[in-house]
């Protein structure tokens, strides 16, 4: 776990960091500069540009992640694959331009009677989606070459500080609405920028005349494997953004960015998850080029377990001090509510199952994980069009949070049965009676009226502390505890 506790633990603080550049843009500066309408385009643009680019990656990322491990000893090998699966993808665009270019009018009328702003907008989808997708293919790479720090730099901190400069120059009438939103699109410009220089920097361009393409029976192995990785990869964002999208599209665009802000302050549980998760991937395919079943069972459980106290404290810090957090946002957001608390369930429950996904996904049973995330994107969808009419924007939380469960409880189901490894024990149930046990506790305080920032410290600190208590005591997690004697004075 030593590779991945270091690079799990740069991009978790750097996560952080971002995620407080982030709540200030989410919470205390978009709702309030920009109405309702506009909010709500600027979440919905996004979610269509990142659901577009997953498509147009025809599964290329997911190619150079598993196939990299067996080809890094030969240059030019290595080389071939890069360039091949920077192809991919940009072809996958062109054919997605192409349809969109024939659809226009269709599409432009379709929206036009939903969204009339979405519509007169959706010209800034198509460089949204560019330079996503070449981010995305180089920060593929870029994992591959255990070096993930700096994507997660640019799309945690970086693009966040630029929108934060844009909706200030918007607010003081230094920009009209028009050029705040170019330049909101043209800021992943300059995150492209940024990363083909450290790949220069670092000696790693992937563009080279010295290569030496996949034959033809490896490239038929990684178009069997990509296109299954397609389809899973673009089932799985399907169901993480179809709530939004159909938020924006059957409610409207004000309850869309209503519905933002309660996703992303819910989406905050699920930092130490992702930035596990980047750097595991291509430690995976590692581990199962090799046959070593048995590290791939000791990373499964014990990322469950440390993932499911981090993820419990983010998740207890929210809800117990959730009206102090709503009493910053505008009026009429109140349906936010529900949302953050569905959605860090959701979150709380997927972090809690480990890194299922990843194992599936990267063993030769890779088949079976596009299976499940079909069926949980067609689930999700079904629960989305069902909950949406009858409870909005918290419907489209419920759905998602069933969507989600039941994803990860058939990838546990299906590693068990495939590989007889899971990731829970007694520390698991010690760790979710304990966070319970934390809840009623917290709750059963009589906390005075009007003591704001006061009471949601001293919450946080009786948490921590009796988290640090149970952790020294309960011995559920050596890698907590190693990690705190290191880095906290006191506990050596």
């Amino acid at each position: 776990m030593g590779i991945v506790r270091k690079q799990a633990t740069k991009n978790l603080i750097i996560h952080y960091i971002g995620m407080i550049v982030g709540y200030v843009n989410t919470v205390l500066l978009f709702p309030h500069i920009l109405n309702p309408d506009q909010f709500g385009l600027t979440r919905v643009l996004l979610a269509l540009g990142v659901l577009f680019a997953q498509f147009s990656q025809l599964g290329s990322n997911q190619i150079l992640l598993r196939f990299f491990p067996g080809l890094k000893e030969d240059p030019k090998r290595m080389k071939g694959l890069v360039m091949m699966c920077l192809v991919i993808p940009l072809v996958g665009f062109l054919v997605i331009s192409g349809i969109s270019l024939i659809w226009k009018d269709a599409l432009i009328g379709y929206y036009s009677s939903r969204s009339s702003m979405l519509a007169e907008h959706l010209g800034f989808l198509f460089p949204l989606v560019l330079f996503s997708l070449l981010i995305t293919s180089l920060d593929a790479y870029l994992q591959s070459l255990f070096k993930t720090a700096l994507v997660t730099f640019l799309n945690q901190f970086l693009i966040r500080v630029v929108w934060m400069v844009l909706i200030i120059m918007y607010k003081y009438a230094w920009l009209d609405f028009d050029t705040f939103l170019y330049l909101f699109v043209f800021a992943y410009a300059l995150m492209l920028l940024i990363v083909l220089i450290y790949l220069l920097a670092i000696s790693a361009f992937p563009i080279s005349a010295h290569v030496k393409f996949p034959s033809k029976h490896e490239f038929r192995a990684m178009m069997a494997y990509g296109s299954f990785s397609f389809i899973s990869g673009m089932s799985g964002l399907f169901m993480s953004q179809i709530d939004t999208i159909l938020v924006g599209l059957m409610l409207g665009l004000r309850e869309a960015g209503i519905y933002a802000v309660g996703i992303y302050i819910g989406n905050l549980i699920s930092i130490p998850f992702q930035a596990l998760n980047r750097i595991s991937w291509p430690l995976f395919a590692e581990k199962w080029k090799l046959g070593l079943i048995r590290d791939i069972e000791d990373n499964y459980s014990k990322s469950s377990i440390n993932l499911t106290i981090i993820s419990g404290f983010l998740f207890s810090c929210i809800w117990l001090n959730i009206d102090f957090i709503e009493s910053f946002l505008p009026a009429g957001f109140e349906a936010s509510y529900w949302v953050i608390l569905l959605t860090g369930l959701s979150k709380f429950s997927n972090s809690a199952w480990g890194t299922n996904g990843l194992i599936l996904v990267s063993s030769a049973r890779y088949r079976v994980d596009t299976f499940i995330t079909v069926g949980a994107a067609l689930t999700g969808l079904l629960l989305n069009l069902l909950f949406i009419p009858l409870w909005g924007t918290s419907g489209a939380a419920f759905a998602m949070l069933v969507s989600v469960f039941l994803c990860d409880l058939s990838r546990y189901i299906a590693i068990w049965k495939y590989f007889r490894i899971q990731p829970f024990g007694k520390g698991t149930a010690l760790t979710l009676l304990f966070w319970v046990a934390m809840y009623f506790l917290i709750t059963g305080i009589p906390w005075p009226a009007g003591f704001g920032i006061g009471n949601v410290i001293l919450k946080v600190l009786i948490l921590g502390a009796c988290l640090l208590v149970f952790l020294f005591k309960s011995g559920v997690s050596s890698d907590l505890e190693e990690g705190i004697r290191k880095y906290i004075p006191g506990f050596k």
